[in-house]
């Protein structure tokens, strides 16, 4: 197993995170939403397990999240699910909002299943955002608060698709099915 130095270094290696820093402010502000949901999550996974994950009522609330959350309860290795999130992110090299929204949700799923701290984690996705972007737009305190009963509506901050993301949103669909029948 990896030190936690190793694996942001490794992930540091594997992803194109200045093509996150590099999105409009609003795009941000939509990725935040994302980064607030991973850090709810991985609060939710370190008070438990893992696996009760699947139990949380954000776990159907976006289908990447699914997918990828799915492969992080039944037990997948970290080198292998990273290279998934990988491959599925370069598709995406028209497309940076998507790129950004498929790393948040992967690396933060990939350093839940690695066992840093919620706050750690949001730090770090909030770190991809670039500096002046929290100092200057989020005016991030230095925390992310949470109310017990906060729900995630992502119909404000939908990401749209291009014509050629439906390719790969399918291939993303199939993942899950395979992924099901293979639970069966």
């Amino acid at each position: 197993m990896m030190n936690k130095y190793e694996v942001l270094e490794d992930i540091s290696k594997s992803f194109d995170l200045d093509r996150i820093r590099k999105l409009p402010v609003p795009e941000k502000f939509k990725l935040y939403d994302y980064i607030k949901l991973i850090h709810k999550e991985a609060h939710l996974a370190t008070d438990g397990n893992i696996e009760d994950l699947k139990k949380s009522v954000n776990y159907d609330i976006d289908r990447t999240y699914c997918l990828f959350a799915m492969l992080v309860c039944n037990g997948i290795h970290y080198d292998l699910l990273k290279e998934i999130v990988r491959n599925y992110a370069h598709n995406f090299d028209r497309s940076d909002i998507y790129y950004g929204k498929i790393v948040i949700l992967g690396v933060g799923l990939l350093l839940i299943e690695q066992g840093f701290a919620s706050d750690a984690i949001a730090n770090y996705l909030l770190q991809t955002l670039g500096d002046d972007f929290l100092l200057n737009n989020l005016h991030y305190p230095g925390f992310i608060e949470h109310t017990e009963d906060e729900t995630y509506d992502f119909s404000s901050s939908v990401i749209t698709y291009l014509a050629f993301d439906v390719r790969f949103r399918e291939t993303k669909y199939d993942l899950l099915a395979l992924m099901r029948m293979a639970q069966k």
